[in-house]
């Protein structure tokens, strides 16, 4: 296969993995602190929000209360590992699996009858996707408060590390002592919708959706230079 023709291919299946999905990328993902500055309550209205995280990934309601919530994704890289997919490829003729490390970070808000913030919260994952025949995750964790609280971006082995060192603190053990079974561990496929979803469902619970795939609006993203400051 022409390799420029497997390296279209490889990045085609890249993007195919993580979905066509409303986020915004940065190559470190900022501290949640700095997206907070900007978010009031009773003040904040769904445009604003917009303007600072860009397209909503997802808009829906709660069940309980019968609110309008909205997610909010903000990403590294989704080509991280392109050149070393690649090389994957040419060495093996496309048959050894790839990976792509991802990070993201998760706004989730609650919003009022006139699209005005009334509560909001932050979740994120890291996790490593991979693909050969199907599609499926490792070392996929939740980040911590301090993660969420700090400028971050991990690479594949970092992603690695982090998961290691966060299943042996759960298992009461050293990263030494974990099983490759532990560290190879594989769970289903999620991508970054998948993720955002689940976010949504862990801080306000199930939710009819409202909006699957929320079309982009003039100015959306146009101030997120701010939370670079």
């Amino acid at each position: 296969m022409n390799k420029f023709i497997l390296a279209a291919v490889l990045f085609c299946s890249s993007i195919f993995m993580t979905g066509c999905v409303n986020s915004t990328y940065q190559e470190k993902l900022v501290s949640v602190e700095k997206i907070e500055k900007h978010l009031v309550k009773n003040e904040t209205t769904l445009n604003d929000l917009r303007a600072l995280l860009g397209t909503p990934a997802i808009i829906g309601k709660t069940k309980d209360d019968n609110k309008k919530i909205a997610g909010f994704i903000i990403r590294t890289s989704m080509t991280t590992n392109l050149a070393k997919n690649i090389g994957k490829g040419l060495i093996s003729f496309g048959f050894m699996s790839k990976s792509d490390p991802m990070v993201q970070k998760n706004v989730i808000v609650k919003l009022d009858e006139n699209d005005v913030l009334t509560d909001y919260a932050f979740d994120g994952y890291s996790y490593i996707m991979r693909h050969r025949v199907g599609l499926w995750n490792q070392a996929e964790r939740t980040l911590t408060q301090e993660e969420l609280y700090s400028s971050i971006n991990y690479d594949d082995e970092e992603i690695l590390t982090k998961y290691k060192e966060a299943l042996a603190k759960e298992k009461g053990c050293s990263v030494s002592e974990l099983s490759k079974e532990d560290i190879k561990k594989s769970f289903k496929h999620c991508n970054l919708y998948c993720f955002c979803e689940r976010s949504m469902k862990k801080i306000y619970g199930e939710f009819e959706m409202v909006d699957d795939n929320p079309s982009a609006k003039e100015g959306d993203g146009s101030k997120f230079n701010l939370l670079n400051n």
